[in-house]
């Protein structure tokens, strides 16, 4: 059946090109009029993003990063062009348009300090030029809630289809689901850039708002240029890359001891376009929070009693910090953008629980430091006009060790005493450790485009990583430390890609395919059945190839219906494969690629920005066929876990976001998700039938909820000055732990969640900089995530912001 499918979807792939070029030389003969041309700023800078429109016509398009567009109408005569973008004042020049021929522009935009007046225009625009070729995408602007004492992740987690899952406070580990995909199969990244190089502590936990200009979110199918094995959907970080010379700096303190600090500036010299920019950030907290039931030794743990109690986290203290800098050219002829880049972070982390809140720490912990140079070209019309170049390389050092050394032992009431049980062997996890890991990867992209006429565009992108671990301990035995222990892999990801604009009026396509290449090569350490240490080799190698296409079709002005479908692949990440264990991961050598057949269908809507009332929604139906889905297996032990694929998962379900603002004043946003993600193999390998079988995914949240409402009120508390009231709240519906198949009538089943959130924050423009104070879950409830382990209770947070320009 799965073969006669992927029969089918070549044909059908093949007769849609074949249709694509069949339509287009029947439009060759009614040339339209093309419009060209780039948009700067008064520093001769481009203007990414800004809204480019012939008036009347309902042809429009946006700016690329270099400033550069180009739409096609079959208007005849003349008509008013309007340029818009966010901090710029809104433009309308007169065009003579002429059937068959081209016309050059070269614009220049004026600043402007009416940016409260351009945030839907932007909101719309910076996701029209991607919503139109077809793909499912959301854009999270973050200029509001950069005010805020919130997380990158928080931003993502009140959106539709997505569920951000964390297992404690600030720096605890993360994992998504977008549209029933989680995990890895979920990739992010920094500008294009895949963050997993960046280092742990540089993630969205980490990354303050202040320095992302948006949030990209693709659900399924992603498209060929981000370059990577992503099989659930994307999440890209575009950083704030305007040409302002300035500085921006802000400090959060609130609960839980936790102190947040970023920086972010940027210099460039306008005659020679030499720029320095950079962003740095400092976190901490404590993370002391109460935890609720929890289970503690009454007396003797000799004598077995157990207690339910109510307990502070008390060693899970979280340290990060670090920046990303960039030194070079932007803005010349020879370049749009020749940057030197270094990034750099450090975390320290202690560890409270094990992989359930059944095993409790009280001084393991571990650090880890990254460093990581590169350097990134760009150039538009490279050697001739159309080609546009992005070459990117990078080099990542990262150092990680576990401290766990110590013979005592803790439950949640503290340290452990016994004159029964003698807790003298070190090491609360197991054998003491003091392992050092030392990853290296080396990264190369290159990312080609050519625009061959208005209505068709080539692109080809190739990604290459070299990953190498090693690993020592000096608690080990010099036996054990004469065996090498060396894991790696060679990571292949190619992708070409046809763009086809209004060959058919109103419709916009992207046809695909992608090849994936995993050669996994690892000597370790292991124990045989006498306990003997021996090395062993692990050799592995995994070809796939992937297609799909995504098509977008105006159905009438400001309504859109999209549709998008892949046979994709995601490759296993490195600590799947070879475990982590600072964060209590085993190794799986013999884990498998995940594939998924994925399909999209959905619509946009949004009325005109100039009217006082502005409603937008944006609806997606998704389809999710995987085999050998790769995810976080139930611990035995409640010590650790690995990660296991799943023989075949089908996921179906909608999600829906809108958004209603009444004269840029009041704003309300909502979201809702219904995943049915249900595990669809009925027989194991052995012929055995499986007792959960078209069950629902277990520790799988399957309906969430969330709502907000913001209003704006100005001159309130001072001339000039601006406020904003917040308020937030998200639902999610209870869901089993496990299998609802599995174990007793009376099943582990984390409850229903309901939390609150409000802020007020004050700006002063005049003075460049606000104020903001944010409750979060002000009714204290009790929150649940990744296998039952509790969120923070309520937490107040204060937070300063300063820019200089």
């Amino acid at each position: 059946m799965i073969a006669m499918m992927k029969n089918r979807m070549y044909y059908l792939l093949l007769l849609c090109l074949l249709g694509s070029v069949f339509c287009f030389n029947i439009q060759a003969q009614n040339k339209p009029c093309v419009v060209k041309g780039t948009i700067l700023n008064q520093k001769g800078l481009p203007i990414s993003f800004a809204t480019v429109a012939i008036n009347n016509t309902g042809n429009g398009t946006v700016t690329d990063a270099q400033g550069t567009f180009q739409l096609a109408t079959q208007f005849d005569g003349k008509a008013g062009l309007t340029i818009r973008s966010m901090g710029y004042k809104q433009k309308t020049i007169t065009i003579n348009l002429k059937k068959g021929k081209n016309i050059n522009i070269f614009e220049t935009l004026e600043e402007s300090t009416q940016d409260i007046d351009e945030i839907v225009v932007s909101t719309k625009s910076k996701s029209t030029l991607i919503k139109q070729k077809g793909f499912a995408v959301n854009t999270v602007e973050t200029k509001g809630a950069s005010l805020q004492s919130v997380q990158s992740n928080e931003l993502l987690d009140r959106m539709a289809g997505i569920q951000v899952k964390q297992e404690g406070g600030l720096g605890s580990r993360l994992s998504y689901n977008l549209n029933g995909l989680s995990g890895n199969a979920i990739r992010f990244f920094i500008d294009g850039i895949p963050m997993d190089y960046f280092g742990p502590s540089y993630s969205l936990s980490s990354i303050p708002p202040s320095s992302i200009n948006r949030i990209e979110v693709y659900k399924g199918v992603v498209p060929v240029k981000l370059g990577n094995d992503a099989l659930g959907g994307a999440v890209n970080i575009a950083t704030k890359d305007d040409a302002k010379n300035g500085l921006d700096f802000s400090y959060s303190i609130g609960s839980f001891n936790t102190h947040q600090a970023s920086i972010n500036g940027v210099r460039r010299d306008n005659k020679t376009g030499f720029t320095i920019k950079g962003n740095a950030f400092y976190n901490y907290s404590d993370n002391n929070y109460t935890v609720k039931d929890v289970e503690a030794y009454d007396g003797d743990p000799a004598l077995g009693r157990i207690k339910r109690i109510d307990a502070q986290r008390f060693n899970d203290g979280y340290l990060s910090y670090g920046g990303k800098f960039d030194i070079g050219f932007t803005g010349k002829k020879w370049a749009d953008k020749l940057l030197f880049n270094l990034v750099f972070s450090h975390m320290d982390k202690e560890i409270q629980t094990g992989s359930t809140m059944e095993v409790v720490y009280g001084e393991r912990e571990y650090n880890s430091s990254t460093i990581a140079p590169g350097i990134n070209y760009i150039q538009s019309n490279f050697l001739t006009e159309g080609l546009d170049i992005n070459l990117f390389t990078m080099y990542s050092h990262l150092t990680r060790q576990i401290v766990d050394t110590t013979s005592q032992e803790y439950d949640w009431s503290g340290r452990i005493h016994s004159d029964i049980i003698d807790y003298t062997t070190p090491g609360e996890a197991g054998d003491p450790t003091l392992n050092e890991d030392i990853e290296t990867s080396l990264i190369n992209r290159i990312n080609i485009t050519y625009q061959l006429n208005h209505q068709l565009k080539l692109g080809a992108n190739y990604i290459r990583t070299d990953f190498n671990r090693s690993g020592d301990d000096v608690l080990l035995t010099l036996k054990e430390r004469e065996l090498l222990d060396d894991k790696g892999y060679i990571k292949n990801v190619a992708g070409l890609t046809v763009e086809t604009n209004e060959l058919i009026p109103g419709l916009t396509s992207s046809f695909f395919i992608k090849y994936y290449n995993l050669d996994v090569n690892a000597l370790y350490r292991n124990s045989d059945f006498n306990n003997a240490i021996e090395q062993e080799h692990v050799k592995n190698n995994y070809k796939n190839t992937g297609f799909g296409m995504a098509s977008s079709y105006k159905i009438f002005k400001d309504f859109i219906g999209q549709f998008s479908i892949e046979n994709g692949v995601r490759l296993p990440e490195s600590e799947e494969i070879f475990g982590n264990n600072t964060e209590n991961i085993t190794t799986n050598y013999n884990l498998k690629p995940e594939r998924s057949l994925n399909a999209n269908m959905g619509f946009n809507y949004s009325t005109s920005a100039i009217n006082k009332h502005y409603l937008s929604f944006i609806t997606n139906f998704f389809y999710r066929n995987t085999k050998d889905m790769i995810r976080q297996a139930n611990s035995v032990s409640d010590e650790d876990y690995a990660f296991e694929n799943l023989d075949d998962v089908l996921s179906t379900g909608v999600d829906l976001d809108l958004n209603y603002m009444y004269n840029r004043k009041l704003s309300i946003k909502m979201a809702m998700s219904v995943l049915n993600a249900r595990f669809n193999t009925q027989y194991d390998e052995n012929g055995a039938a499986y007792s959960y079988y078209k069950d629902r995914l277990r520790n799988e949240p399957y309906f969430h909820f969330n709502y907000g409402i913001k209003y704006s009120l100005e001159n309130i508390i001072f001339n000039h000055s601006q406020t904003n009231i917040s308020y937030g709240a998200k639902y999610i519906h209870e869901y089993f732990r496990n299998y609802s198949s599995s174990g007793s009538a009376n099943k582990d089943m984390i409850p229903s969640q309901l939390s609150h959130n409000v802020g007020i924050n004050i700006s002063f423009p005049q003075k460049n900089y606000s104020i903001s104070l944010d409750a979060k879950n002000i009714f204290n409830e009790t929150l649940y995530d990744n296998f039952a382990l509790q969120k923070p209770g309520r937490a107040i947070f204060f937070k300063i912001n300063y820019s200089i320009h």
